[in-house]
């Protein structure tokens, strides 16, 4: 006869063997749940640049060689092409981006940015001014910056106005169709 002690012995080991199967089974699962998950973010990615050619591309383009800047389908869906720049001062032009900001009265919209790593019991030298921040023995980093909206504004204003933008900023102008009304 058997042993009860090795009964048990058994019965634990068929019980972890189990677990270990199932561990198995759960693993492989998340690896191919992942793997899907790849898969479908490569898709909406190719889906999303799908939209992007048809929308900033295909239907600007097809407006401009019909002649039309608004066109509205059967459903009362209404299509156009709109406008939209783009703008950013690398690292590389940014002194020189603004200095010709500055030349052309434009210093206004360049922003000091000054950031400082407090500990929490500093709420008080937190309020300090800028030039206290010295005296108080800390070291203040200073950066000198154009809000990207600012600078996007700035650019459709000048390009708009017919004025010319420094190559230190880049641009970029393109066109791309809204749809209102959708269905």
């Amino acid at each position: 006869m058997i042993d009860e002690e090795l009964l048990e012995a058994l019965d634990s080991f068929t019980a972890s063997d189990r677990q270990v199967g199932k561990l198995g089974e759960l693993s492989k699962e998340l690896v191919e749940a992942r793997a899907k998950e790849a898969q479908l973010e490569d898709e909406l990615k190719q889906h999303r640049q799908h939209i992007e050619s048809i929308s900033a591309v295909a239907i600007p383009e097809a407006m401009d060689a019909a002649g039309i800047s608004k066109f509205t389908l059967d459903d009362g869906t209404t299509i156009s092409a709109e406008t939209f720049y783009q703008a950013s001062i690398p690292a590389d032009t940014q002194e020189k981006a603004f200095d010709w900001l500055e030349e052309q009265g434009n210093a206004d919209i360049i922003k000091h940015e000054v950031k400082l790593a407090l500990k929490k019991g500093q709420a008080e030298e937190a309020a300090a001014a800028t030039k206290a921040l010295e005296n108080l023995g800390m070291e203040p980093t200073v950066a000198m910056k154009v809000h990207p909206s600012t600078l996007r504004a700035f650019v459709r204003e000048e390009i708009e106005a017919g004025r010319e933008v420094d190559e230190s900023i880049k641009v970029f102008v393109g066109r791309r169709s809204k749809i209102q009304g959708v269905s």
